[in-house]
């Protein structure tokens, strides 16, 4: 059950920014996030935090453009 909560919150940060919430903590629109749920992201390294936001790290697609002739 923990990983799937966890893929859900990987499509919710997909879609927009967690906000740091003003009592602490992160919120989705109206949804609050635990801090387990950001640590977890943040050390995947799926997410970054800038300023008040976390926000989803895109990384670039590893199709091996380097290796192919």
């Amino acid at each position: 059950m923990a990983t799937r909560m966890y893929f859900n919150h990987l499509r919710l940060l997909e879609l927009s920014p967690f906000e740091r919430r003003t009592r602490g903590g992160w919120r989705f629109g109206t949804k609050r996030i635990s801090d387990a749920i950001v640590a977890r992201l943040l050390d995947s390294r799926r997410a970054e935090i800038k300023g008040d936001r976390l926000v989803a790290i895109t990384h670039p697609p590893n199709d091996g453009g380097a290796m192919v002739p």
